[in-house]
């Protein structure tokens, strides 16, 4: 079974006499710990992308998702750095690393628990990123590196977090009110439906709308946009050919340029909805 990576992190060991200072090994497995959360057969984290990937947001509860639960294993320590950077819950962005992934797990099927990572099979998925996480970690974790809340943080940092997280999501939503107050006049006409508007190849104006507000709004990596959009009904392979064919109807039809403007800007900051 898989698992969406929410957060990693290394759990270290201040009383075993070990060096202050971090020091990057490529061949030294190191104590971790993650937060997953358990995905249906067949879904990928990125196709979900981030917004259904935050605990406590409509998407999240949409998709299925159920609690999230808390793991621990030994990785080598540049996978542990792939899995801590693409991990949806990171706080500095890492574009090098595609996120949010996914990892196999072992699961107890009487009550859905997951048991522990798949270790071996985490170490060669994310064998490519090898490299590039070596680079990151000595760029980000080095004895000059920038401090950053992880999992087993004191409790008035999570603390801390927490209120920030709280202050950001009401300062979105207030946001997302505002642009929702102040739609397109009369003058425009009404919004455009598969009605007024063919869909191009089966997308219709509210898909094609969604998905590109999506990839904003989630930070879709370019290697996950076609994941992403095919999970949201975009026939394979085809979103750069059906999103250039709306963007030109936008450019030469005002209703969808007009509409189309405002629902993206409306739809792109996080928890926005139809």
């Amino acid at each position: 079974m898989r698992a969406a990576v929410l957060a990693a992190s290394e759990r270290t060991h201040p009383s075993d006499g070990s060096d202050p200072i971090p020091r990057f090994s490529a061949t030294r497995e190191r104590d971790m710990a993650a937060k997953i959360v358990l995905l249906a057969p067949g879904v990928r984290a990125a196709a979900l992308g981030r917004g259904a990937l935050r605990p406590g947001m409509p998407e999240w509860g949409e998709a299925g998702l159920g609690k999230p639960q808390r793991v621990e294993g030994r990785l080598p320590h540049w996978a542990l750095t792939v899995l801590v950077y693409a991990g949806d819950e990171r706080l500095i962005h890492a574009l090098e690393i595609p996120g949010p992934i996914d990892v196999p797990v072992f699961v107890d099927p009487a009550n859905g628990r997951a048991l522990a990572l798949d270790e071996e099979a985490i170490a060669a998925e994310v064998a490519p990123f090898r490299d590039t996480a070596i680079r990151i970690w000595k760029r980000e974790e080095g004895w000059l590196r920038t401090p950053r809340v992880v999992l087993g943080a004191p409790r008035s940092a999570v603390r801390f977090a927490r209120s920030m997280g709280s202050s950001w999501r009401d300062g979105i939503a207030e946001l997302v009110t505002d642009l929702r107050s102040t739609p397109p006049g009369p003058e425009a006409g009404e919004r455009p439906s598969d009605a007024s508007h063919e869909p191009i190849e089966g997308v219709g104006y509210r898909t094609w709308v969604a998905v590109r507000a999506g990839l904003v709004r989630d930070e879709v990596h370019p290697t996950h946009v076609e994941l992403y959009a095919t999970h949201r009904g975009v026939p394979a392979d085809r979103w750069p050919a059906i999103d250039a064919a709306w963007s030109a109807r936008a450019g030469a039809d005002p209703r969808v340029g007009t509409w189309s403007a405002y629902d993206l800007r409306r739809l792109e900051p996080i928890g926005a909805r139809w």
